[in-house]
């Protein structure tokens, strides 16, 4: 089983750096989303992998048992689940279209910087940046879309004081945020 899984694991490096440097060469990012897709799948079948991974398919269980929105919890991924159930689409289907969206809104941010692509997709998939995105689905998808909404500038420099008073080193969440921010945007962060 370990064997597999490392083979999975290695195979999905292999397929985001290929299809990274090719994006680079060839200026297509199509080559991005059929890759971003390829990680997805391979997100979307996890079974049970990840801290959070009953809680999210207890929501999914709950509102596809008819009970609706789940309470305490944020209406655009209530929204999420719920459009997923109505569609009568799978809770492996539901972890793929999250894990899609994650990776391709921060491909999409970077998009201006085509020459970090290969780069990326090695510090995503070997830095185990991924692992935060299997396990925190709506913390990590509400990063994405920051990362890639047309304001970030402005956030960063309105939260400029408060990031830099954090001892960003001794956070690796925020750290590998504050580098994906700062390859994104130039001049934004010291």
């Amino acid at each position: 089983m370990v064997i597999q899984t490392l083979l999975i694991y290695l195979l999905l490096i292999l397929v985001l750096y290929l299809a990274s440097k090719s994006a680079e060469q060839n200026n297509e990012f199509f080559i991005i989303v059929v890759a971003v897709l390829f990680y997805a799948i391979i997100f979307g079948l996890r079974s049970g992998v990840g801290v959070d991974f009953w809680g999210y398919k207890e929501w999914f269980d709950y509102s596809a048992a008819g009970f609706g929105a789940y309470k305490n919890m944020e209406p655009g991924f209530n929204l999420l689940i719920n459009l997923c159930v109505r569609l009568g689409l799978s809770f492996s289907f539901f972890l793929g279209l999250i894990a899609f969206c994650q990776l391709l809104l921060i491909y999409m941010a970077v998009k201006p910087y085509k020459s970090v692509y290969s780069m990326l997709a090695l510090t995503f998939m070997l830095g185990c940046v991924w692992l935060t995105y299997a396990n925190g689905l709506r913390q990590q998808l509400a990063f994405c879309i920051f990362a890639y909404s047309k304001d970030l500038p402005y956030y960063i420099i309105y939260m400029k004081k408060y990031i830099l008073d954090l001892e960003v080193t001794q956070n690796i969440r925020l750290h590998a945020n504050y580098v994906l921010i700062k390859m994104t945007h130039a001049n934004t962060l010291p």
